[in-house]
């Protein structure tokens, strides 16, 4: 990415490197081709440069007195190739990581390259030797310093010391100009300040493992040339470590110095840093205690006290967790020290039950320099990746002279397969093992026969799986904002390049477009609408609307990039560019209110960039990586082999401790919304829920409250597991599954944290949902007397996270909790309020009406090829099957294919039928000719009397099975709220239509059998409720009435008036019987050729 004249400038100091014979772009062979280009004339250039960088090049070239040709093709042939390697590399970095103009080149090497030295100091050059951090050795030797050292020189050397590892550090750009202020504050105050106690300077380096804590600690030792001592603390975490750091005196058996106080000792101006400090025992942390109160400590062995006064400390920890486990920011720079120490003084050691921190090291501590580092973006890694792959592949050339080209370009993908969750330190240990294994194939297969001279590296994105390119490509509707000064409005409109380019200059339209849109970065001009008069020193003490705006959005938005725009106007000095960093800001985007090519492919860059954040985010929610196969290959002739990197790919990645909780890719149930049958009303609701996972920016934009879950209650058997699958299937978010009583034991304690574990897991991989089944288990209402019982701390662990302070609203943990109880009074009373409380909503989950089973077995049908059954089938089971669960018939019509597969044909409407019965009222019973036509008329005498009060049948059997000889069904009625008492005794009637028809045609000794038995119990209730329920019968009661209200008189009362009921339906059936006996033989005949009918054929005979 760089303009035509710095490729033009690239290209010739390329062909100069070649021509003599140098195997590493360097400084001299650069410059060479800027003076050659700039020679070339006005005239040749016209038209073929952007003018205005060409002319920019040739001023600053002409003011610079840039040395003679000559010199500096010397020096090109004279110089080592190891002198530039390091310096070539970082060039090659940064030239790759923007868009870059042939200025912006020549001035990095006027800064980086110091040629003038070069040339002078070329025949006695002598490298500086490095200063390589090791455990517990010297690093190097002391600098003689003089003591009569002037500020000038303070500065001079701070200056150096933060330049530097800014250039060094990556994504730390805050610790480092702190890290800088407090260096120069530790040396002013040794010279100025004659009392003073304890070591010069004391650092505390805070964060996650593996963002540069112990790196930034050795490359500022190695940058002072100071002498310097790693201690790893987690290898003194016993009781005696304390003797080991201060040695043993001669009545020891081996006396020896201290490994702390010897080294100082030795050097006591010098750098010690103490790793991973929270891993140390108690005891020497009580060490610690005294050298930063006096500044020294005793040694055994030289038995005296050594001192501390000239040292550097830096203590490093990981501890503090709860600073950055869970956040969504990854810029720290605004986080106080205090909330530091107290983050650090309350994280608890498991293994002692102890603070890592006690109270009295935290105190003395505070009072030094306490810093947090943030999290490494998807860039800052990329960057490391970059440098990491281009230092092997520079050692490897200068080892071995054979030429490696482009590893550089698989850092992204590298980065990519270690999922979301990698840091500096695997990443780079994972490119160093990559790098070898891919040389060791290649030289694997190598034919010694040839000489290998050069080996590619290319990557096969083109042939990636769909999801993978999505990672590297930039979605069409991302969008910017720039706020500030209008004259850049034509430009946002007339935008050409990646995503949406959004402008205002007005406060309130920020805020707005802020909370309406998904952005990748907003750049803010921090002067613009400043209505100060007066000039200050820094830019960011002015009163402004971009100052009121960016502080809103690092307090609103951690997690949004935001950029201070260095507009035409106002150019911002270093130090107030380290302000900003201090504040917060991302970077200083210096855009011209015309923007120009140049800061159009900047924009380009820095999207890709935030794409890449995005990227990786979205691998670490899902648990993701990319994965990739490799391959090696040998031109013709030998000499020039090629690594591919292709066949990229999405693979599940979660910790192994963690795979047993969370249900991967593979596991998560093939089930939507439209494989199952569920009520309007819970679908929108769960729907809203899943909608809230998938966008939760966009719903918090809007005003919507985290969810924190849904109780789903119901009836066993209808759904409410299939409803959370479907949750897992729609949601494209991290699904748990749990059972209630799996949190149950038999040790103290272990229930609760069960209960924590997993909300911790669901947590670390938010947004995610959390299902758990038969909650009833651990979840009923408390009582007195259960108050010993291990449950009660089980539900309050469970309370406490739902309602708990670590739930971040935008990453949200949504618990699904599903229980039968409350099944059959639709209501949640059973279960404890506090945890009902907790949900967001109690959904019934009940039997599904006629439509809702008709529905569901045209989705059984749909699924299934084998099913082929009519329409009209479909809708005699849907009107059948009333009262059953979807569990219960999705179980018929299992039962039909398994018959059908069985007998090798399909499920035709005969065979579902017979499994359909079969399933819910057991096997055939084969009766003799003359029971089954008794049956035949006792079925037909309550299908006449239903279709005779408009019940219309929907199917009649006189199959006999396990518990019925034949029934009848009707439909329609489970929509009707209430009765009339007509309807009633019609009721009564159909009950006793199967008695009537016998006892009209068997006669009143015969045509009385045990037959109607269940049809009697039925009548009797409906007429008893009639009475006492109902105040149907003004002589007895108007009234309801309870069991203690009824007498032995008013029972006896009632019992007649029962029989009156029936007595009276009875004898009404059978004249409606007699009078329809035609009707009646026809669904005998019927019924005792085909056994069963349907709906049509029954109202076929009756009309």
């Amino acid at each position: 990415m760089q303009t035509k004249l710095l490729e033009s400038i690239l290209q010739k100091a390329k062909q100069l490197q070649m021509d003599n014979k140098k195997k590493c772009l360097n400084v001299p062979c650069l410059y060479v081709a800027i003076l050659d280009i700039c020679k070339e004339g006005d005239s040749r250039m016209a038209g073929k440069y952007d003018q205005e960088e060409w002319k920019t090049l040739l001023q600053m070239v002409k003011k610079d007195c840039i040395e003679d040709r000559e010199s500096l093709i010397y020096l090109i042939n004279q110089s080592s190739d190891e002198s530039y390697v390091k310096w070539s590399r970082e060039f090659r970095i940064w030239l790759s990581m923007n868009r870059r103009s042939a200025v912006d080149a020549y001035k990095y090497i006027r800064k980086y390259g110091n040629i003038s030295a070069d040339i002078q100091s070329l025949n006695n050059k002598k490298e500086d030797s490095d200063i390589h951090s090791t455990e517990e050795q010297v690093i190097s030797e002391p600098e003689k310093k003089d003591n009569n050292i002037s500020i000038e020189q303070i500065v001079e050397q701070t200056v150096l010391l933060r330049e530097t590892l800014l250039d060094k550090i990556i994504g730390q750009n805050h610790v480092v100009t702190k890290f800088a202020d407090g260096y120069f504050e530790g040396e002013l105050t040794s010279l100025i300040d004659e009392k003073r106690k304890g070591p010069k300077s004391v650092f505390l380096f805070a964060g996650s493992p593996g963002v540069g804590k112990t790196f930034l600690a050795t490359e500022a030792a190695s940058i002072l040339k100071l002498p310097t001592i790693r201690l790893d603390m987690s290898g003194y975490a016993d009781g005696n470590a304390a003797f080991e750091l201060t040695g043993a005196s001669s009545n020891f058996q081996s006396p020896q110095p201290g490994v702390l106080t010897g080294f100082v000792h030795d050097n006591p101006k010098s750098v010690i840093i103490f790793d991973e400090i929270e891993k140390t025992h108690h005891n020497v942390i009580h060490l610690f205690l005294q050298v930063l109160d006096a500044g020294f400590l005793y040694d055994s062995y030289y038995a005296k006290k050594i001192s501390f006064l000239d040292t550097i400390l830096i203590f490093t920890t990981n501890a503090g967790k709860q600073l950055y486990t869970d956040s969504l920011k990854q810029n720290f720079s605004d986080v106080p020290k205090q909330v530091i120490i107290n983050a650090l003084e309350k994280d608890i050691n498991p293994m002692t039950g102890k603070s890592f921190f006690p109270q009295a090291i935290c105190s003395r501590l505070a009072s030094g320099n306490v810093f947090l580092f943030n999290h490494l973006s998807a860039n800052d890694l990329s960057i490391i990746a970059a440098r990491k792959l281009l230092e092997c592949q520079e050692n490897f050339t200068r080892k071995f002279a054979i030429e490696s080209s482009n590893c550089e370009i698989l850092a992204t993908t590298l980065l990519f397969s270690l999922g979301g969750h990698c840091d500096a330190r695997n990443l780079t240990g994972a490119i160093k093992k990559f790098f070898s294994s891919e040389i060791f194939e290649m030289f694997r297969l190598y034919d010694k026969k040839t000489l290998l001279k050069k080996i590619n590296w290319k990557l096969d994105l083109e042939n990636a799986d769909v999801s993978v390119q999505e990672l590297y490509e930039l979605p069409d509707d991302s969008a910017f904002l720039f706020f500030g000064d209008k004259r850049l409005e034509d430009s946002a409109v007339n935008w050409r390049g990646k995503g949406n380019f959004l402008f205002t200059d007005d406060i309130d339209k920020a805020r707005k477009i802020i909370k309406n849109h998904e952005l990748n970065f907003i750049a803010v001009d921090y002067l613009y609408g400043s209505t100060d008069k007066k000039k200050y020193l820094n830019a960011e003490d002015v009163s402004s609307d971009g100052k009121i705006l960016f502080e809103e959005i690092k307090k609103e938005y951690p997690e949004l990039p935001v950029y201070i725009w260095e507009t035409d106007l106002y150019e911002y000095n270093r130090e107030e560019k380290v302000s900003f960093f201090n504040k917060g800001a991302n970077d200083i985007l210096k855009i011209n209110f015309h923007i120009s090519e140049k800061d159009e492919e900047l924009i380009d860059c820095l999207m890709i960039q935030l794409q890449q954040q995005k990227a990786l985010d979205l691998l670490k929610t899902k648990h993701q990586l990319v994965s990739f196969e490799t391959s090696q290959e040998l031109n013709e002739d030998g000499t020039v082999g090629e690594i591919r990197v292709f066949d990229l790919r999405i693979s599940t990645a979660i910790e192994a401790d963690e795979q047993k909780d969370i249900v991967s890719a593979e596991e998560k149930p093939n089930l939507h919304w439209e494989d199952i049958v569920v009520s309007q009303d819970a679908k929108e609701e769960l729907q809203y829920f899943q909608g809230y996972l998938n966008h939760t920016k966009e719903f918090l934009k809007k005003g919507a409250k985290a969810p924190k879950g849904i109780l789903l209650y119901g009836p066993p058997g209808t759904g409410k597991t299939s409803l959370a699958k479907v949750m897992a299937s729609e949601s494209d978010v991290t699904f748990l599954s749990v059972s209630a009583d799996q949190f149950i034991s038999k040790w103290a304690g272990e229930g609760p944290q069960s209960v924590h574990h997993i909300f911790s897991v669901a947590r670390k991989y938010a947004p995610a949902i959390l299902f758990i089944d038969e909650i009833d288990a651990i979840g009923r209402r408390r009582s007195g007397e259960d108050s010993h019982d291990g449950r009660q701390e089980i539900l309050n662990a469970l309370l406490t996270e739902m309602d708990g302070f670590k739930n971040i609203s935008k990453k949200p943990v949504l618990v699904m909790a599903a229980t039968n109880l409350g099944g059959n009074n639709r209501n949640t009373g059973a279960l404890d309020p506090a945890l009902v409380r907790r949900f967001d909503r109690s959904i019934c989950i009940d039997l599904p009406d006629q439509a809702g089973r008709k529905k569901l077995i045209q989705i059984l049908c749909r699924k299934n090829k084998i099913i082929q059954i009519s329409e009209s089938m479909m809708d005699n089971l849907a009107e059948r099957s009333i009262g059953m669960s979807p569990a219960l018939i999705e179980g018929a019509i299992n039962a039909a294919i398994r018959d059908a597969i069985r007998n090798n044909g399909y499920v035709t409407d005969d065979i579902i039928n017979e499994a359909f019965e079969k399933y819910n009222n057991g096997e055939e019973k084969h009766w003799d000719k003359t029971e089954l036509v008794k049956t035949a008329r006792h079925e037909a005498g309550h299908a006449l009397l239903s279709n005779y009060y408009n019940e219309k049948p929907s199917y009649l059997t006189i199959t006999a099975r396990d518990n019925h000889g034949g029934y009848m069904l009707y439909g329609g009625s489970e929509t009707k709220g209430s009765y009339t008492k007509t309807e009633l005794l019609h009721k009564i009637a159909i009950a006793l239509g199967g008695r009537a028809a016998e006892l009209v045609y068997y006669g009143e000794e015969e045509g009385l059998s045990t037959g109607p038995s269940e049809d009697l119990k039925s009548a009797v209730s409906i007429a008893e409720s009639m009475i006492c329920r109902y105040g149907m019968f003004e002589e007895i009661t108007l009234g309801v009435l309870s069991e203690e209200q009824i007498s032995d008189e008013l029972s006896k009362e009632i019992q007649m008036k029962i029989n009156s009921i029936l007595s009276e339906q009875l004898e009404t059936a059978k004249n409606i019987i007699r009078a329809h006996s035609s009707l009646m033989e026809a669904l005998v005949d019927a019924l005792l050729k085909k056994n069963y009918l349907n709906k049509k054929e029954i109202q076929d005979i009756l009309g």
